[in-house]
């Protein structure tokens, strides 16, 4: 738990960012509410914001090149995130 709070919802938060961002690419800018939110959510998961390449793909790997086990996680986030939209779309 890092500043009172608890991690599984930050990365729950920044996993939930990601899948409304993935269709960002050139467009993305860092004062849409999204960005601002995942930054928000970055500060308080590492104590810093990370770039957004423009794709979650990309933010996942980067992310797990730097730290294995949150990008991991997080990537398993994203992805049961992805899957719930389409359960929901579908």
């Amino acid at each position: 738990m890092r500043g009172g709070y608890d991690e599984d919802d930050v990365l729950n938060a920044i996993a939930e960012t990601l899948y409304y961002c993935h269709s960002c690419k050139t467009d993305h800018t860092d004062d849409c509410l999204l960005a601002i939110t995942r930054h928000a959510m970055e500060i308080i998961e590492t104590g810093e914001m990370r770039d957004y390449p423009g794709t979650p793909l990309e933010y996942l790997v980067n992310l797990e090149r730097d730290d294995k086990v949150k990008g991991s996680a997080l990537h398993e986030l994203y992805n049961n995130v992805k899957a719930k939209q389409a359960d929901e779309m579908g």
